[in-house]
C-alpha cells in the first residue's frame, strides 16, 4: 500500500467517524495533544464495551462504573510510551491481562487496538506525535475481523469480547503471517482498514438490495389496490408514495 493510499484510508476514517466539532478543530488546529488523544480514546471506548452494556454481570457493571479510570489508565500509558521498556507486544499483553476495574482480555484488546487505530490516523496532527512504529500495532478483534480470520483459518473463535490470552496471541501471530505473505498491506492496521471498508461496501450493497425488494413490494401493493377498484389517482398519500418510488427507481438504476 502506497503512502497516498494509506493517507486516503486515514482521511476517510476520520471523515466517517469524527464529529463535526472535531473535524472543525482539526481543520483549525484548535486543540491540545492531550485533548485529541483523549478524544480518540473516547471514540474507541464504546466499541470496546458494546457487549458489556448488554450484560448485567458484576464484572461488566464494574467496567462501566470505572470507565473514566480505565480510559485514564490507557491515556497515561500512551502518553508515557509505556511500551518502550519491554516492547509493544509485552506491554500490550500485560495491559490486557490487567483485571483491575473488572476488565478482561477481550475488552482490553478492543479498547487498546481501536484507540491506536484512531491515533494512527491523527498522529501527524499532534505537536508531539506518539513515539511508536504503528506496524507493531495489532488488528482490533471484532465480529468483522474475526470473520476474516475464520475465513483464513487462523481461528474458529466467534466471541471477541471473551477471547483469552492464548487465543489472542495465536490470532495476532496468524494475522502477521498473512501480512508477511501479502503485497497489499504491511501492517495489521492497514489490513483492518481494508476489512472495515469491505464491510462498509457490503452494507451499501445490502441496502441497495433492500431498496429493490421494498420497491418491488410497494409496486405490487399499489397494483393490488388498483385491481380491487380503489381510486388511488386522487389520494395524496399514494401520489407522494409514487413520487418516492420514482426517486428510488432512479437511484437504484444508477447503482
Amino acid at each position: 500500500m502506497s503512502q497516498q493510499q494509506e493517507q486516503t484510508l486515514k482521511n476517510q476514517f476520520i471523515e466517517l467517524t469524527f464529529s463535526k466539532e472535531w473535524k472543525k478543530k482539526l481543520g483549525e488546529k484548535s486543540y491540545s495533544d492531550a485533548d485529541l488523544i483523549k478524544y480518540c480514546l473516547s471514540k474507541a471506548w464504546p466499541d470496546a464495551i458494546i457487549y458489556v452494556r448488554k450484560k448485567n454481570s458484576p464484572s461488566d457493571s464494574t467496567i462501566l462504573a470505572n470507565a473514566e479510570e480505565i480510559k485514564e489508565c490507557l491515556f497515561t500509558a500512551i502518553t508515557n510510551s509505556a511500551w518502550s521498556v519491554d516492547g509493544f507486544d509485552t506491554w500490550h499483553d500485560n495491559m490486557c491481562s490487567n483485571t483491575d476495574f473488572g476488565m478482561r482480555y477481550g475488552v482490553w484488546q478492543k479498547f487498546i487496538n481501536m484507540s491506536f487505530k484512531y491515533i494512527y490516523c491523527i498522529n501527524d496532527k499532534l505537536d508531539n506525535p506518539i513515539a511508536l512504529d504503528f506496524k507493531e500495532c495489532h488488528i482490533p478483534l471484532d465480529d468483522n475481523t474475526l470473520l476474516w480470520c475464520r475465513n483464513k483459518e487462523i481461528t474458529d473463535i466467534t466471541a471477541w469480547n471473551n477471547v483469552n490470552q492464548n487465543q489472542y496471541i495465536l490470532i495476532r501471530e496468524g494475522v502477521r503471517n498473512v501480512i508477511e505473505n501479502n503485497s497489499t498491506v504491511d501492517s495489521a492496521l492497514q489490513l483492518e482498514f481494508l476489512v472495515w471498508r469491505i464491510k462498509k461496501v457490503c452494507d451499501v450493497l445490502q441496502h441497495i438490495k433492500n431498496l429493490r425488494d421494498n420497491l418491488a413490494g410497494l409496486e405490487t401493493s399499489v397494483s393490488f389496490f388498483k385491481d380491487c377498484g380503489f381510486d388511488l389517482e386522487n389520494d395524496s398519500d399514494i401520489t407522494a408514495l409514487s413520487n418516492q418510488m420514482d426517486i428510488l427507481k432512479e437511484y437504484i438504476s444508477n447503482k
